[in-house]
């Protein structure tokens, strides 16, 4: 494998960087100290901030070593202050693998960062370490593990009775792996194979009625566009359509298309009465007629026909890549909208599609 050593790694939202002795209140606060952290790992919680402070000492000592990798989970906005680590915990030269350890403090549990930050260093492995096989694994009395592995992409390929310990003591364990062949398979396949940018339903009328973090949603909308019109990928709009007297009936202002997404002269239309862009449209006809089996899926609403899409072309056999920050919705009386968006980009839709960092699916675009 090609070395690197902990280098520092950026995603839409974190930044992976070296730890330093300045993270040793934060480290102890946020995650080393909490007994519900590391109740499946294979650490008991620190007792002090000494005997962090003396683990971060060994961690820096090693940082000078090329193939020593363990990085500080940060936000971007708030580099200083460490939430997680992450790191490369073993790895075998002659099978060039490397097997990937992660925590985080509770109170970032279930909201993608493991998952993003994870997806960053299975990046990093294959294409900067050259490695052959990315793994990792979970007791399984933790599952919640086992969905940030498998929304990386990583396949689940054994439980192995009574192999591992943990702060539980001697328990199973369920193995994950990825190898490079299937990884470059999946990127390089969706940037070379006809894909489709897919827009739904940023009509007028449901813009007008202000889903949430809308202007932010359609800028991304726009980068994707740009994108995608630049290289020759097609795109294709989604309109819904009610009948006449709904805001959104045939031929009225609010069924019109955002001018600020405003479709090009030469850029299809499929117009649709139920939630699924595939029922009804010829939509499905069409990409087979292009070959295009990759969608890159974007829009509204999250839990109604953005959701229904994305089901409906992974039951046809499509690839579907859901942009980060790139659907919305409104609350409803139950969930805020951003509760509904983060519930189904982290939750619900790894089991149909990919939800990728933008910056990710823009290279997508960019790739020949």
């Amino acid at each position: 494998m090609e070395h690197k050593g902990t280098v520092s790694l950026t995603t839409n939202r974190l930044l992976l960087r070296r730890f330093n002795m300045n993270d040793t209140e934060a480290m102890y606060d946020n995650w080393a100290s909490d007994p519900e952290v590391t109740r499946y790992l294979m650490w008991q919680p620190h007792s002090s901030r000494d005997e962090t402070k003396r683990i971060l000492g060994l961690w820096l000592n090693h940082y000078g070593e090329n193939t020593f990798y363990q990085w500080a989970i940060c936000f971007q906005s708030k580099p200083e202050e460490p939430i997680g680590s992450i790191s490369i915990v073993r790895q075998d030269e002659l099978a060039a693998s490397v097997h990937i350890g992660y925590c985080i403090g509770r109170k970032w549990w279930h909201q993608g960062i493991t998952t993003e930050a994870l997806a960053a260093v299975i990046r990093f492995s294959f294409e900067e370490l050259r490695a052959n096989r990315v793994e990792s694994r979970h007791d399984p009395r933790n599952p919640n593990s086992g969905k940030v592995m498998a929304k990386c992409g990583m396949n689940y390929e054994a439980t192995i009775r009574q192999s591992d310990w943990n702060c539980q003591g001697i328990c199973d364990t369920v193995l994950y792996g990825l190898l490079a062949e299937e990884y470059f398979s999946t990127t390089d396949g969706q940037a070379t194979e006809s894909m489709a940018l897919l827009v739904v339903d940023m009509q007028k009328a449901l813009l007008e009625a202000q889903p949430y973090d809308a202007d932010q949603v359609i800028q991304r909308i726009q980068a994707l566009l740009t994108a995608a019109r630049a290289n020759h990928k097609e795109v294709i709009f989604i309109r819904h359509t009610e009948q006449v007297g709904g805001v959104l009936a045939e031929g009225s202002e609010g069924w019109q298309i955002d001018s600020r997404l405003e479709p090009l002269a030469n850029e299809r239309i499929f117009d649709k009465l139920y939630n699924s862009a595939f029922y009804q449209t010829g939509l499905k006809q069409y990409l087979d007629h292009g070959k295009m089996r990759t969608i890159l899926l974007v829009g509204m609403q999250t839990e109604y026909c953005i959701d229904a899409t994305c089901k409906s072309a992974f039951e046809q056999g499509f690839k579907v890549i859901i942009p980060e920050g790139c659907n919305t919705t409104y609350s409803n009386q139950i969930l805020s909208a951003e509760k509904l968006i983060w519930f189904y980009n982290t939750d619900i839709w790894y089991h149909f599609a990919q939800v990728l960092p933008l910056t990710a699916v823009i290279d997508l675009l960019e790739k020949p």
